[in-house]
């Protein structure tokens, strides 16, 4: 079995989760990975900001070079985190690395950074053959997975890749995620004194609040949700609001049926607007598509023997959330997102064994190999 550095990676992670990286303001953490990888003999390019995001940096993509004749391989994580890590104050107790309670830990996606770069590191000493593998860095993923999506087909080799996010166990895998339409409606209304004359005005917020009275959101079925989830409108108690701004989302893993929420979403505000005889403005963003892997595709196929090889049970599962894979699956790689062992994400609760993290490392070297043995 290749062996995995557990000090070196834990260092690593230290390092990383100590850098303030949230959301369009990584280029710290962009600048620290150049460094670090170009020191370790990789090849690395640096991409502008995504467009439309006002970022300070764009996506990484390091490459460490293999023999030619041998499949290449592509692995991914972000680099942004949620907030707040300013101030982080790190710890590790009994195999367990966490923070004082009052920021996020930033194993969501730095683990991922961290294992995948042992994973490379540990191939390299051990002398196993190899393709190319390229790592790639995005940036605002937790904002609308900008970064991945400013990925052209042409910027990677790799037509194989696996993104490191996702949580326990070490050895899983997600075989399936959603489709997911983002749905920004405006209900206009008329605004008037609502002391002097408020039989003059058309109240705006009280139109959206019956139409989404009478939704019903949530968990539609087993492959769909919905959701209310910002609403915004009024500015002073003394106007009749004449604008209320709702913002929805719809998610499946079919993408018939996403269409049918999102219309049964937007038909309960043309109805409560229609019967007020009010504007209504409507617009949909399609935030990313779905994708369904079969059990015996070539990515899992990949995954579940690595596992094995790294001494791991594998499983897979579906998920309700989107990560850098969707939009990778979407340009023609065939990506699989694996666990990492971080727990209680976007908490300040947030925690990962050492163990676990070697793990993942451990996983990625075995991938690594098993496409170089042309599995």
């Amino acid at each position: 079995m290749i062996h995995i550095d557990q000090d070196r990676v834990t260092q690593l992670l230290l390092d990383l989760v100590k850098i303030n990286s949230p959301s369009h303001h990584e280029a710290e953490i962009a600048e620290f990975l150049a460094h670090t990888l170009t020191d370790h003999g990789f090849e690395v390019r640096r991409f502008d900001p995504p467009q439309g995001v006002e970022g300070d940096t764009g996506n990484l993509l390091a490459t460490y070079r293999g023999e030619p004749d041998i499949e290449p391989v592509l692995f991914a994580a972000h680099m942004d985190t949620i907030q707040p890590t300013a101030g982080i104050n790190v710890r590790i107790d009994d195999g367990i690395m966490h923070t004082d309670g009052t920021t996020v830990l930033g194993a969501d996606d730095k683990a991922g950074i961290a294992a995948m770069i042992e994973g490379v590191l540990a191939i390299r000493d051990s002398g196993v053959r190899h393709g190319d593998i390229e790592l790639l860095f995005t940036v605002a993923e937790e904002t609308g997975l900008y970064g991945a999506k400013a990925t052209q087909p042409d910027h990677v080799r790799s037509r194989i890749g696996y993104v490191l996010d996702d949580g326990k166990p070490v050895g899983g895998a997600v075989h399936q995620a959603p489709y997911h339409e983002r749905i920004h409606i405006t209900v206009h209304g008329k605004a008037a004194h609502a002391g002097m004359c408020p039989e003059l005005g058309i109240n705006a917020i009280e139109i959206a609040a019956a139409a989404i009275a009478g939704l019903h959101t949530g968990r539609i079925d087993d492959e769909t949700t919905s959701n209310v989830g910002v609403i915004q409108g009024g500015i002073l108690t003394n106007i009749v609001p004449d604008a209320c701004h709702v913002t929805l989302e719809a998610r499946s893993v079919r993408a018939d049926k996403l269409l049918a929420e999102v219309a049964r979403l937007r038909g309960a505000f043309e109805h409560a607007c229609a019967e007020r005889m009010v504007k209504l403005d409507c617009r949909q963003v399609r935030e990313y598509n779905g994708y369904i892997h079969s059990p015996d595709c070539r990515a899992m196929t990949i995954a579940r023997r690595a596992a094995e090889a790294a001494g791991l049970e594998f499983s897979s599962r579906p998920t309700g959330a989107g990560t850098d894979a969707n939009v990778l699956n979407t340009i023609g790689i065939e990506t699989v997102v694996l666990g990492t062992g971080m727990c209680a994400a976007h908490t300040s609760d947030e925690y990962i064994e050492i163990r676990d993290l070697a793990n993942t490392a451990r996983l990625v070297a075995a991938i690594i190999q098993g496409v170089g043995s042309r599995v």
